[in-house]
């Protein structure tokens, strides 16, 4: 008669926990295993190419100055106005990422083998702030691209779009900022809400603090201003001008953008690492 013995397997406690680097490298593949966000990243850079060519096309209309009239950093600002449709689309995207997981209840199987909800959480933001990062150096490189051949056509004589221009790769880089930063507090937002209809709208509303506030009295809006996201992304890409409200530095810019995104982020991990998934 022979006598069985029994090894025990390893228990939950004794399995080893994931690194970080295997944590985004799980975020990353969540990301783009998700067709609707594949299909919403190529919207973002079909909307780049399409809005700036619109833009390009129909600014002497809305503006009602000339493009000869327009300065430098008008121009560029004409021909990058398609990266502002891109940062909508790659915000609904990051929006749709946080907030799947918690619809379809996947977020008990992350944290049941990652259980630092805080950890879980700084991956998922790293990965969209890197992903949509490089999007939108190719939606505005494409949206500059485009608005500068149109624009080219319109005002021959002395075009002066040319990278070499004084503010021109400023302008450019500043708003290759504009879609990860809102991506980022979109992802904020939807760990709170939980709902990706509720955090672009509450994104949206962020977009638009600029032109809401002008309800402001005059006084109160100036002190306002210089910390609303919309100021913070004219200042760090140099659009805005002294006389404007809501001017700043750039590195001034650069610490509004910062905080919007830290107080976003923390704010997140509070809600995420108290309440049940």
């Amino acid at each position: 008669m022979s006598t069985g013995v029994r090894v025990p397997g390893p228990s939950a406690a004794t399995l080893p926990r994931p690194t970080y680097a295997d944590l985004v490298r799980s975020e990353w593949f969540k990301l783009r295993s998700l067709p609707l966000i594949r299909r919403l990243v190529l919207t973002a850079l079909l909307l780049a190419v399409i809005g700036s060519a619109g833009f390009a096309l129909t600014a002497e209309r809305t503006t009602g100055t000339s493009f000869d009239l327009m300065s430098v950093e008008d121009q560029v600002s004409v021909s990058l106005l398609g990266t502002d449709l891109a940062s909508i689309t790659l915000s609904i995207v990051a929006a749709l990422f946080i907030s799947s997981e918690f619809s379809t209840s996947m977020i008990h199987l992350t944290l049941r083998a990652t259980p630092r909800r805080v950890r879980v959480l700084s991956a998922k933001l790293l990965v969209l702030l890197s992903s949509t990062a490089v999007v939108s150096v190719i939606a505005t490189l494409l949206s500059y691209a485009v608005g500068r051949a149109i624009l080219a056509t319109r005002i021959p004589a002395g075009f002066t779009l040319a990278l070499e221009e004084p503010g021109t790769v400023r302008t450019i880089l500043g708003t290759m900022v504009m879609p990860p930063f809102y991506a980022v507090v979109a992802a904020g937002v939807a760990t709170i809400v939980r709902r990706s209809g509720f955090a672009f709208a509450a994104v949206f509303v962020m977009m638009s603090l600029g032109a809401i506030s002008n309800i402001l009295p005059g006084d109160l809006r100036a002190r306002v201003a210089p910390m609303l996201p919309s100021s913070a992304l004219h200042n760090v890409s140099g659009v805005s001008v002294p006389a404007e409200q809501g001017y700043a530095s750039g590195m001034s810019g650069v610490v509004v953008l910062l905080t919007w995104m830290a107080m976003t982020s923390a704010l997140a991990a509070w809600d995420f690492h108290r309440r049940d998934a």
